[in-house]
């Protein structure tokens, strides 16, 4: 992993000049070098910022868009959810359907790409009719990964079982290093993990025996997906004990209360614990919080 993190580090500059148009160049090589430092510093005090669905409060969730929100903000992770489509492109879309995001219907994965981009994206997810639409389109995973590159981290969310798509868009773009592949069927790793070294892993556990199983089982694993329910003292202390890194979501009641001006009440029990890595929907109020107790540059 060594190698592979300095290999991040050396080439951050490059890629930020490249990726990062509108920012300063010497701002943003050095936003992505550290990033990239503290991203692999398991042990951090540094608490990571994960956007859920990329910053989509103000774009349409997993678009181009919310992405380059996301990075604007000064997010550290995208989370982004990975379906196929019928003949083999894997595309951003995380519900079963493209119906509540879109102007069309159907099962994602029985249409073809060709018929995927014909669709409009809504500003907003949801059924009502007078949602508008926008001009964006579903993006490509390999669209995203480009606008990425060099610029932020991809919490790769597998929504699809058909992971040699997904692995070759990865590699096609040069894409492993800043990728974290995240599922809670481990087997899907497997199809990733045979690609080289610079595959970095971010599975699911539902327990204590999960953790456990997963320390023994991928040394690639760089950040452990945790729930409140089995928040605890022996979980985080086994984490840190196997160098990854704890995620933990604020979805849901945490992200209501701090949407509401409750920010320092609603996280600080998370913070508290010792999860280092936050995924939310509120990543703005999120950061600026951070940022005020010093738990974020």
């Amino acid at each position: 992993m060594t190698r592979i993190v300095t290999s991040l580090l050396m080439g951050a500059a490059s890629l930020a000049l490249i990726t990062a148009p509108g920012l300063s160049q010497d701002l943003s090589a050095d936003h992505f070098a550290r990033l990239s430092a503290e991203v692999f510093s398991a042990q951090s005090q540094t608490v990571l910022v994960a956007a859920h669905r990329a910053a989509h409060k103000d774009a349409p969730e997993n678009s181009i868009l919310a992405i380059e929100h996301a990075i604007a903000l000064g997010v550290d992770i995208v989370e982004l959810d990975v379906k196929v489509t019928c003949d083999g492109v894997p595309v951003l879309m995380h519900d079963e359907t493209v119906d509540a995001t879109t102007n069309g219907s159907g099962r994602i994965e029985d249409m073809t790409f060709a018929q995927v981009r014909a669709l409009r994206l809504k500003a907003r997810k949801g059924d009502d009719p007078d949602i508008p639409l926008t001009d964006h389109r579903v993006p490509s995973l390999q669209e995203a990964l480009r606008v990425a590159k060099g610029r932020i981290f991809v919490d790769l969310d597998l929504k699809t079982s058909r992971m040699a798509a997904v692995v070759n868009t990865v590699n096609a773009v040069e894409f492993g290093p800043q990728a974290l592949w995240f599922d809670s069927d481990w087997d899907n790793f497997n199809l990733a993990l045979s690609q080289g070294e610079a595959t970095f892993l971010m599975p699911r556990a539902r327990n204590l025996e999960d953790v456990r199983a997963i320390c023994a089982r991928f040394p690639q694993a760089i950040a452990i997906h945790i729930d409140p329910s089995f928040y605890t003292v022996e979980v985080v202390n086994t984490i840190r004990g196997c160098d990854a890194r704890i995620w933990i979501n604020a979805l849901g009641d945490v992200d209501a209360a701090i949407a509401a001006g409750h920010g320092a009440e609603a996280l600080n029990p998370l913070l508290i614990g010792g999860a280092n890595i936050i995924q939310t929907d509120e990543p703005a109020a999120v950061l600026a919080y951070l940022r005020q107790i010093n738990r974020h540059w």
